[in-house]
This record gives C-alpha cells, sequence and structure tokens, in this order.
C-alpha cells in the first residue's frame, strides 16, 4: 500500500504571546501539555499504523517536535525535513516531491492547518478547497495506490488527538 499519514502538529505556544514576546512564528515550540499528549497520539498511530516509511516534517519548530516524538514511538525512523510542507503548501509542489518517495509504504507528513486540510482535499477529490478540519495532534490515513495524482486518494480513517490517545490507552 502507498499512503500519506496527514498528521497536524501538536499544542504549541500560543501565537499571540509569542508576537508580543516578538518570537518569530516559525520558532513556536510545542507546549508540555502539546508534547505529552502528541505522545500518547503516537502510541495510538502506533496501533493503527504499525509501520513507516518515512516521516516527513514542516520546518518549523512545532511541527519538528511533533515529527521527533512520532520518530520515538517508531524507534528507527528519522524526521526528514520537508519545505513543501511549510505554511503555504503548494499541492502541485507537493506532488513533484511526493512523486520521489518509493511506490509503497505508508508516509507520515506532519505540518499546519489549513494546509493539511487543503492537502487531503485534493487527494481525495482533485479540488482545491478545504472540507475538513484537523484538531492539533490529529491524523487521517490516504491511500492514493501506486500512481499518485490529485483526486485519486481514498480516505482510510481520520481521527481525533483523543481517539488516537485513546487507542493508545487500549493497544
Amino acid at each position: 500500500m502507498r499512503g500519506f499519514l496527514i498528521i497536524r502538529h501538536a499544542i504549541a505556544e500560543d501565537r499571540d504571546i509569542a508576537t508580543k514576546n516578538n518570537q518569530k512564528d516559525e520558532d513556536r515550540a510545542l507546549t508540555r501539555k502539546g508534547k505529552t499528549r502528541m505522545a500518547e497520539a503516537a502510541r495510538g498511530l502506533k496501533v493503527i499504523v504499525p509501520e513507516l516509511a518515512h516521516v516527513a516534517t514542516s520546518p518549523l519548530l512545532r511541527a519538528v517536535q511533533t515529527a521527533g516524538i512520532i520518530c520515538k514511538e517508531y524507534r528507527g525512523i528519522r524526521p526528514i525535513t520537508a519545505d513543501v510542507l511549510r505554511p503555504g503548501l503548494d499541492f502541485h509542489q507537493f506532488a513533484d516531491w511526493a512523486h520521489r518517495l518509493p511506490e509503497s509504504g505508508i508516509t507520515a507528513l506532519v505540518g499546519h492547518e489549513p494546509d493539511l486540510s487543503t492537502l487531503v482535499s485534493m487527494l481525495l477529490s482533485g479540488q482545491e478547497r478545504s472540507f475538513l478540519h484537523f484538531k492539533k495532534g490529529g491524523a487521517c490515513l490516504i491511500e492514493t495506490g501506486e500512481t499518485f495524482k490529485d483526486g485519486n486518494g481514498q480516505m482510510i480513517w481520520f481521527v481525533t488527538p483523543r481517539q488516537l490517545r485513546s487507542i493508545g490507552e487500549t493497544g
């Protein structure tokens, strides 16, 4: 199976507080609560997706930290920084990047809203309009088949972070 495990970064420092403290948006870190909840959610991800081929992340700190937590759960996988996952994601650049991935396996993508919702919409319908919303730490699995192109994806599941944490407790 070829597919994408699409994950929104976990809870990060408040944007308004960061701005007041002259901190760049890209340097906002995960909160303690965000790290704890993401570790619990990563256990749930491992239960329902036992193996990953790659973990790719936006270069922004909160996404990199989220990817690190996921990689720790999957042991042995190292995150790949992918500029195509920065806020402002361009689907055609993403598609060019995705075409270079192996034709089998699941690649986790850690990024930001509203870009991830738009990406899912493009993968499922070929239309660049969002019809869903990821909570922080939420995820979905999209199967794209051998030939990757917009509109040929099939959503396998879409879960909230709370559901992932619950799966992690029982798995």
